[in-house]
């Protein structure tokens, strides 16, 4: 689709996003016409729950993007979270914070009952978020953010090669340079700290944590993968 389709509008595209939705059980008859009517407004909205979207029956072109996913895809996704499922952990008892990463999602339960849940951005791509436990064991408010040397080299160094200034621009500062020559920057607390107001520490390998933000924005996302593999 060339644009975002809502109730009301036609387009040559709606006749087969209708047969593609008839074909999966969304929508019920064989209407094929080009306007997007309350029928096709119902079907989408079933469809977005079943695929996790926020269900506002608006047709953009990340759901048709999902729509096109083969079945045989999904089934190949169905199959590797199955295996997946085989090699974590057993679930503990107590108070519990679970982060369902693909559904971007923490649940909280006190002693398997849930307590409530939270909006949460996980890693993009490249910089996934990794499965794993621990047990949170440190709050720390107002943080620094040791910027990590991959950031660093990638993103920073580029950056402060056309504006000398950047550093002060971002409440920045060096701190030495590490046993690669590459420098040290750490990110001083206050209201633009990308890790926000707290952060929150369970030991790993994996050099992942709970931390606050600055970019509220991204909570209103429906897929709000973004990070560099933190949890926000």
């Amino acid at each position: 689709i060339k644009k975002t389709l809502k109730k009301g509008v036609s387009d040559p595209a709606i006749p087969t996003i209708k047969k593609r939705l008839q074909v999966t059980g969304e929508m019920i008859g064989k209407d094929s016409s080009q306007v997007f009517n309350d029928t096709l407004e119902n079907a989408i909205r079933m469809l977005q729950t079943e695929m996790g979207y926020k269900p506002d029956g608006v047709i953009t072109a990340q759901l048709i993007k999902d729509m096109n996913v083969p079945a045989t895809e999904r089934l190949k996704q169905i199959l590797l979270n199955m295996g997946r499922m085989r090699w974590m952990p057993t679930e503990p008892n107590g108070r519990l914070i679970i982060v369902n990463i693909p559904e971007f999602v923490l649940h909280v339960y006190e002693n398997k009952k849930k307590a409530w849940d939270m909006n949460v951005v996980v890693g993009k791509e490249g910089h996934n978020t990794t499965m794993f436990t621990g047990d949170l064991n440190q709050i720390v408010f107002s943080p620094y953010w040791n910027v990590p040397p991959s950031i660093v080299q990638k993103e920073i160094l580029p950056k402060l090669a056309s504006d000398p200034g950047y550093l002060a621009s971002q409440n920045m500062e060096q701190t030495g340079t590490d046993e690669n020559g590459i420098p040290k920057i750490r990110q001083l607390p206050g209201a633009n700290n990308s890790l926000g107001r707290v952060k929150f520490l369970f030991p790993n390998s994996f050099n992942i944590y709970f931390h606050d933000t600055n970019a509220k924005d991204l909570f209103s996302r429906d897929k709000r993968a973004f990070s560099h593999g933190c949890i926000r």
